[in-house]
């Protein structure tokens, strides 16, 4: 039997269209530049992939090639540990740079790691100062805060998935 036309195709079921499942969401976990250790960046970054993020580490990156990665990129997040004494000038101008390349006029940047944590008190006025999104005591925290501040239907939104 042979169909023709619009009205014998009605009579067909078809299934409803599916939905483009949402792009999933980009991190970047580095240490601050000049830092050596790259162990917390590392840990963070096996956490937010597990938990279905896109991600990428850096191991001890320059400043420049640092902002050269997340101009060529579109993150969703980036993620910076500090493990030795910085000036807040000097991650404050990094923050800046960071957002001025980025391909993402949303991009979240969380900062952490044992100089961050090492005065609890002072994390909250830290972040502000430094220009930061926010900052987690540990990975799980930090994928807590980054879910948050990303959610998926801003995703959905933005690139139509």
């Amino acid at each position: 039997m042979a169909l023709a036309g619009s009205d014998a195709r009605s009579d067909l079921a078809l299934p409803p269209p599916r939905a483009a499942p949402a792009r999933p969401r980009a991190a970047l976990f580095a240490p601050l530049p000049g830092d050596a250790h790259s162990f917390g960046a590392l840990m963070v970054e096996e956490v937010f992939a597990r938990a279905g993020w896109q991600t990428e580490v850096m191991i001890e990156p320059e400043r420049k090639e640092l902002l050269q990665h997340i101009a060529d990129h579109s993150l969703d997040l980036v993620g910076l540990t500090i493990s030795c004494d910085c000036p807040n000038a000097k991650l404050a101008s990094l923050i800046s740079a960071m957002r001025s390349v980025s391909r993402s006029p949303d991009l979240k940047i969380l900062i952490g790691g044992r100089m961050v944590n090492a005065n609890p008190a002072l994390v909250a006025s830290l972040v502000a100062e430094v220009g930061a999104d926010g900052s987690a005591p540990d990975a799980c925290g930090a994928l807590d805060l980054a879910e948050r501040l990303v959610p998926v239907q801003a995703l959905v939104a933005r690139f139509g998935a």
